[in-house]
């Protein structure tokens, strides 16, 4: 799988990879509910004959808008990109987010993101997603482009838990942040399932992610969650590496 960043000069996109179905999120954790709508964006694909591919963000937007609080990342871009992979995408594009974009209009998105640069036949994304400059876009006009411009849209429902609870990174990052692994892992199943070849539990490994991905800051479950300075151990670096 080929991952391509976009810069200014706006490299082409390779011929093969044309046409395909774009699924649009920053899927932080490739967790149960991010599963639900790239799931569908695979199904779209191979029903249609074209590549699946990932339009991500890098770095997370609030990195941009709140520099002073830093974001729980649960999933590393490069791993992100991997496990992405293993689900059978044929590429991850991850469009750098600056101030300079999210002044992009709306409509400019579409036309220059998704229809010059991409040339997406089909849009699969939550139900929630926004864009544009002041979230200008949602899943109403994303629908009304596609139907003026030729291109399908898919909004995927939340997804839910066996408890009704919606499932969204902001979920297992609070899950973490109380202490409750065992339920982070269940959500993040695809990043765990990604890492079986492991000796570690699963449940270790979704805490190293998390962990080496902040590089020198822990998160303390319930109320000792303050954030403290530390070093990746030699253990977390070897099990890196064997990822």
């Amino acid at each position: 799988m080929t991952v391509f960043h976009r810069n200014e000069t706006r490299d082409p996109l390779p011929e093969h990879l044309r046409g395909g179905v774009v699924a649009i999120g920053n899927f932080d954790g490739v967790h149960r509910g991010h599963q639900s709508v790239l799931n569908r964006a695979l199904e779209e694909a191979k029903s249609r004959g074209v590549p699946a591919l990932v339009l991500t963000f890098e770095p997370h937007p609030r990195t941009v808008f709140r520099p002073d609080t830093p974001v729980f990342r649960l999933t590393p871009a490069p791993l992100k990109a991997r496990i992405l992979e293993g689900m059978g995408f044929g590429a991850v594009i991850e469009y750098p987010f600056d101030r300079t974009l999210s002044q992009l209009s709306a409509s400019d998105f579409i036309h220059r993101i998704l229809l010059e640069w991409l040339h997406a036949s089909h849009v699969v994304t939550g139900f929630d997603f926004h864009f544009g400059k002041g979230r200008e876009g949602g899943p109403a006009f994303l629908m009304a482009a596609g139907g003026d411009n030729g291109f399908g849209v898919t909004l995927v429902d939340a997804f839910r838990d066996e408890n009704a609870s919606v499932i969204s990174s902001s979920y297992v990052r609070a899950l973490l942040g109380e202490g409750d692994v065992a339920q982070a892992a269940g959500m993040l199943r695809a990043e765990v399932d990604h890492w079986r070849g492991s000796d570690a539990p699963a449940e270790f490994l979704v805490l190293i992610a998390a962990l080496l991905e902040l590089k020198s800051r822990l998160m303390l479950p319930r109320e000792e969650a303050d954030l403290v300075d530390v070093e990746p151990s030699e253990a977390a670096e070897e099990l890196l590496a064997r990822m």
